[in-house]
């Protein structure tokens, strides 16, 4: 028998499902059901049913003139807090996405209403570690723990490398024990041997923890250059709010980095942090939203979607890497998770540390303004010194259009090599070649679903799109012709440098890593440990590569374009080849060899060459600033995008065109366009772009909504909006 929706009940409810909506749906409350604002709820809606989240307090059902659907279930596996709920609401509202997406994000596991499966943690038992006869893989199953803290079977199998059965015979055998789920995440300060920090260090570190025991808001950069000892400085912060019980966030710009800041964890305190990303099983995504939610995760290391946890009692928020852009997310809900990290400082009223060496133009602005702290950490930890810098002036090497190696590094690499010290060569681009062309008729090979060629990936013989992951076999003749023999590769790539650097040294080690090449955790770090022991000669890497490693050894850095990156229109162009060079450069080092980094260049004269060959990154952020404010452009302008986009060209088209009709005629406003977007096409869709360009003080959202609200919508058309866009492709 199907049940009776629209049954009478007295009390009534607000309901936000986690849907594409923009306002909350009443419902009736079952006479027998307890419920409060913040709770999970499964409703009818559009003919089935949705999860949704409870959006304030009851009312009176006889105050609403229309009969009320009732809520189906609620759980008591999660609950979205007051302080959330205002921050979904600030985030919709900011960036003008619907508040039912924002919702979804902090609510992104539907089978919260299954029965959480089981699991065990083991740890050693007192007499495993001086067991005798004991394998070199249970051995090291026992290190590890001992190191790390309690584990699942599937985590120390995929990190130490040996099978789960391994771990099962080990508890029978009376070397490992169960042990509940909140030893998991004890964490104490227990490393006694803590390096000394330096004057400026120990400044830097009090002034962070007593932003702690204030317990106020409050934004810190922590200004330190690469290698000067950042993150020991914040570790003493997030000492201080697990003495306070309470919990620390630390975000990184990259998945990859979670297990590096791991290990430096372990290395000063005993226990795990909790991680939140997107490459987490289902189950464990489940066990760590619950874990964050009780507090049982007092330290928690994950991606910018964990700013969207149920956090329990948040007592310090850390930006890693602040200026990184991989903290701006470019689909669904367009947002710049420094700001919702630092909004969500604001509403937890907790301090909130953003960390860099380069840090972007808006934190450093906001500094200037008084508005934020700046803790600076001047010199490399320890006495290393910064590396030195030299430019090679492509114009006058003399080198084959085949080749992507110049003499003058080829030379400094052998020296360096020679030594017995490493040599990194990075290049921001994978795969073999970004382009294939005939030689015959001219034609490239293009992404069938995007206006973008396909790189070559010569390892795996295939083409693959870096936009919507397309991908196919290398052909041997040309589409386009069917010559034969006649598709030759167009540039460099991250493996077409490494197959250089084989012909000029054939007895060397050498690796190439890239998010392509290390997808598996356990790969990486086992990469990651070959370099440090010494066992790979010659790193060919990409920007994985560029932030937080240190490798004692390498001394010897070579960025094969420096220039790339430097051409377009990008408001920030400048800005993110600086800090992507300069982090490049903080490998070389890093111990007690002093490093040199060599620029291979076709331009350098330009001011981001020579503000790295000086070491001047203020000389460089000045010009920047002024730059920007003689253009009143961001921060000291507002932007957003306007991308309209649709599978049917001409629709797109017509959209644009609808919207310009309607372009209001504002004082301190800019509309520019439309005009095709450099990436025309984008996983099937034909796409066109809108600028809108205000004064500081404009309210930028609400022109926006005026503007759209009067235009004329096309069906199988959409429009969104990037409000601070840090992309124009």
């Amino acid at each position: 028998m199907c049940p009776n929706l629209f049954e009478q009940h007295n009390r009534a409810i607000p309901v936000l499902p986690l849907r594409p909506v923009d306002r909350v749906y009443h419902y009736a409350v079952p006479d027998d059901m307890q419920i409060r604002a913040g709770d999970i709820v499964s409703v009818p809606l559009g003919g089935g049913y949705a999860l949704g989240i409870v959006w304030g307090d009851e009312i009176d059902a006889d105050e609403l003139d229309y009969n009320l659907k009732s809520i189906q279930a609620v759980t008591d596996h999660a609950h979205i807090p007051g302080r959330l709920r205002e921050l979904i609401e600030w985030t919709a509202s900011y960036t003008m996405a619907s508040i039912g997406m924002v919702a979804k994000m902090a609510m992104p596991i539907s089978s919260i209403f299954q029965q959480e499966q089981l699991v065990t943690l083991y740890k050693p038992t007192k007499d495993a570690l001086s067991a005798k006869g004991l394998t070199t893989k249970r051995q090291s199953v026992l290190q590890h723990l001992e190191k790390t803290g309690p584990a699942t079977a599937p985590e120390i199998s995929d990190v130490v490398g040996v099978s789960a059965s391994m771990v099962y015979s080990m508890e029978k055998a009376g070397l490992l024990q169960p042990v509940s789920r909140d030893e998991r995440f004890k964490v104490k300060d227990y490393n006694i041997d803590l390096p000394k920090l330096n004057a400026d260090q120990e400044r830097a570190a009090q002034r962070l923890v007593q932003n702690v025991k204030d317990q106020s808001f409050q934004v810190s950069l922590l200004d330190g250059v690469t290698g000067s000892g950042k993150t020991e400085v914040y570790f003493y912060a997030i000492q201080e709010a697990i003495e306070r019980g309470d919990q620390a966030l630390i975000m990184v710009p990259e998945i990859a980095l979670t297990q590096q800041f791991t290990k430096r964890f372990q290395d000063r305190f005993e226990g795990k942090p909790c991680f939140w990303h997107s490459n987490m099983s289902v189950n464990d995504r489940k066990r760590a939203y619950k874990d964050i939610a009780s507090g049982r995760a007092r330290v928690i290391v994950g991606a910018r979607s964990a700013l969207f946890l149920p956090f329990k009692s948040l007592s310090l928020i850390i930006v890693d890497e602040e200026h990184d852009h991989s903290y701006k997310q470019e689909d669904k809900v367009i947002y710049q998770g420094r700001d919702i990290a630092v909004k969500r400082g604001h509403i937890e009223n907790c301090p909130v540390v953003l960390v860099s060496a380069t840090p972007s133009l808006e934190t450093h602005v906001n500094c200037m303004q008084d508005r934020y702290e700046r803790l600076r950490l001047p010199d490399r930890h320890a006495g290393a010194l910064m590396p030195d810098m030299k430019v090679i002036d492509m114009r006058q090497e003399k080198v084959s259009k085949t080749f992507f190696i110049s003499p003058a590094l080829h030379e400094a690499m052998q020296e360096t090599l020679n030594r017995g010290e490493q040599v990194m060569l990075f290049l921001n681009r994978r795969g073999y070649a970004p382009l294939t062309l005939c030689r015959s008729c001219g034609h490239r090979i293009q992404c069938p679903n995007c206006s973008a060629w396909l790189v070559e990936h010569r390892d795996k013989r295939k083409l693959k799109c870096h936009h919507c992951s397309y991908t196919d076999w290398r052909p041997k003749t040309c589409p386009e012709c069917d010559a034969e023999d006649s598709l030759v590769p167009i540039g460099p790539g991250v493996e077409r440098v490494r197959d250089d650097a084989t012909v000029l040294f054939p007895d060397h080690n050498i690796l190439v890593l890239s998010s392509d090449t290390h997808q598996v955790q356990s790969q990486l770090l086992e990469a990651l440990e070959d370099i440090r022991n010494k066992k790979i000669d010659i790193i060919v890497g990409t920007q994985i590569l560029a932030k937080g490693h240190h490798f004692p050894n390498l001394t010897c850095v070579g960025v094969i374009d420096a220039d790339l990156g430097l051409t377009g229109g990008d408001l920030r162009a400048s800005e993110r080849t600086y800090q992507l060079l300069h982090q490049v450069s903080g490998r070389a080092g890093r111990a007690e060899k002093k490093g040199t980094v060599y620029l291979q260049s076709y331009q350098p004269e330009h001011r981001v060459i020579q503000a790295l060959i000086d070491h001047d990154r203020d000389k460089f952020l000045y010009t920047e600033v002024v730059e920007r404010q003689e253009a009143k452009m961001p921060p000291f302008g507002r932007m957003a995008g306007i991308i309209i986009s649709s599978e049917n060209e001409k629709k797109a088209e017509q959209q644009a065109r609808a919207c310009v009709v309607q372009i209001p005629q504002i004082d301190g406003v800019r509309i520019l366009g439309p005009i095709q977007a450099p990436l025309y096409k984008l996983r099937k869709n034909y796409r066109w772009r809108l600028l809108v360009i205000t004064d500081k003080k404009i309210n930028l959202q609400k022109v926006i909504e005026i503007w759209l609200a009067s235009v004329q919508t096309i069906k199988n058309t959409r429009i969104q909006v990037d409000i601070d866009p840090y992309t124009f492709f």
